[in-house]
Parts: structure tokens; sequence; C-alpha cells
């Protein structure tokens, strides 16, 4: 008898999958601070090139846009000035809440990003509000897709923390399909 599809068991499965393949940082240290938002994406540069020369090939940020600053043109520069980091390799996804993101900072990011690593999933919050994720990757050179192996996701959202990981495991779905 063929066993049935039990929904729950393969969400265990993926969040083991999720927490032997990322590290989980959280960045609500920095974000209590109350840096300057120019201060805060410097800072999070710094530790993205620190991360990618230690050996992760991975970076996350989940939900970046309304935990960070209402400035799109800082979060553009930031994203912009990754593409440093993926030419040396690297990957960095960001998670985009339909809710929370401009549709101007979306298409600015559209610009600057790869579309081969564009995912978008709609879920049903508990208020009946569809919601839509949609990941965006730094651009990769010469068309590689990244396969991670050390990745470092950040936590940005702690009151979203089980959508969150509903993201994180979706896109360990992606690495394992690639």
């Amino acid at each position: 008898m063929i066993k049935p599809f039990d929904m729950n068991e393969l969400l265990d499965t993926m969040a083991r999958l999720v927490s032997t393949q990322f590290k989980i940082t959280s960045l609500a240290n920095l974000y209590a601070r109350r840096l300057d938002p120019s201060k805060t994406f410097t800072v999070l540069w710094e530790l993205m090139k620190r991360m990618f020369r230690e050996g992760t090939d991975m970076v996350v940020f989940d939900d970046l846009p309304p935990a960070v600053s209402e400035d799109y043109g800082l979060m553009i520069n930031f994203f912009e000035r990754s593409i440093e980091i993926s030419r040396q390799g690297g990957t960095i996804l960001c998670l985009f809440r339909s809710s929370h993101s401009d549709r101007f900072l979306i298409d600015q990011l559209l610009e600057i990003t790869d579309a081969h690593l564009s995912l978008s999933i709609e879920d049903t919050l508990k208020n009946y509000r569809l919601e839509t994720f949609a990941y965006r990757a730094v651009r990769k050179i010469d068309g590689i897709k990244p396969i991670p192996s050390r990745g470092v996701a950040f936590r940005v959202n702690s009151r979203l923390i089980k959508l969150e990981n509903r993201s994180l495991e979706a896109l360990t779905g992606i690495g394992l399909a690639l």
C-alpha cells in the first residue's frame, strides 16, 4: 500500500534540510541600534564581503525593505554594489513580500538581477490575505546557476519567522533542483 502524502512530514524534512544548509543570522542587534540607513547598508556590505571571503557562497535577505529603509535608492545601490560579490562566485538573494514592496523598487531590481533565480510563492495568511513572495538574485556572471553549499540567511523581520522559515524551505528546494 502506498503511504499517503503528508504535508507536515514534507515540511519537517525541508526544515531539517534548511537547518543543515543555512546558518540563520539575526540582524536584530544591528537594527536596534537605529543607525542611519546608509550606515546600515555599509555594515551589511562589509559583513557580506567578510562572509564570502570566509567561504559562504549564498546570502539570503528576508523581507529587507521594511526593516532597513524607505529610501529605495540606498537599497538599489546596495544590490548594484553586490554585483562585485557575484563576480567572485557569491550569490545574494532577497525576498520581497508584495504587501511591503513598492513596484518601483521591484522594477529597478529587475534591471540588476538575474531572472533564472526568480521565484514567486503565494501563501494565504491567517487573515486570508494572499501574499506573494518574490526572490531576486544578484546577477550571476556568464549565466552560471549557483548551487549553495554554505549559505547564510538573515532573519530580518522577527515578527514573520514562520513565513521566513517557509521562504527558506522554498529556497532549499531551488538549490536541490538546480
